[in-house]
């Protein structure tokens, strides 16, 4: 998972430059804990100039506005196709209102692609408040609504926080750095045992 061309991946998928693009993805779409209910709401609740693109991965189904296009890929089981969805999108929506760790938005984030989503569990571990995403009260779908919405319409601050987010990414949770940590855990689990 690593940024890529934004335009290269929505023309593999058939999406123009310069549509709004929002993607959501969980292991099943169904799942109440994973907040299909209220990224419903909350897309509700936009008031968009025209059509916007949904892009959602997983198994299960989310009945989507009409003003969206909807592309549901089902359960991707490729890495590269998974992180092409990843970077057609302006923004990855978790709505969680649990989550142990929030794989999905590292994933979109080390895409390059800013995140929107509740601020619950390991999601604030993995996203930013203001320096890869943005992120609303639990269960707030209203709010999540404006977060998506403002990372909509501001292209420069979403081409901001885009540009740092293979950093940020690389800095937290490079292989090297959970190796690391991993080391220091076990010496000091054999010193203290």
């Amino acid at each position: 998972y690593h940024p890529s061309d934004r335009a290269i991946a929505r023309q593999a998928l058939g999406i123009g430059a310069t549509e709004p693009v929002i993607c959501f993805g969980a292991h099943n779409l169904g799942y109440a804990h994973k907040g299909g209910a209220q990224l419903v709401e909350a897309l509700n609740g936009l008031k968009p100039a025209g059509s916007i693109h949904l892009l959602t991965m997983g198994s299960g189904w989310m009945q989507a506005p009409s003003f969206f296009r909807h592309i549901h890929f089902g359960r991707i089981e490729s890495d590269a196709l998974q992180s092409l969805v990843y970077r057609a999108a302006d923004v990855f929506v978790i709505p969680s209102m649990e989550e142990a760790f929030g794989q999905t938005a590292l994933e979109a984030i080390a895409c390059g692609t800013v995140v929107a989503g509740f601020a619950a569990g390991g999601i604030v571990d993995i996203v930013e408040n203001n320096v890869n995403g943005l992120l609303a009260e639990r269960g707030d779908a209203n709010a999540l609504g404006q977060a998506i919405t403002r990372l909509l319409n501001d292209a420069a601050l979403r081409n901001r926080w885009q540009e740092i987010c293979a950093g940020w990414v690389k800095e937290r949770f490079s292989f090297e750095k959970n190796a690391s940590a991993y080391r220091m855990l076990y010496s000091s689990l054999s010193k203290n045992g």
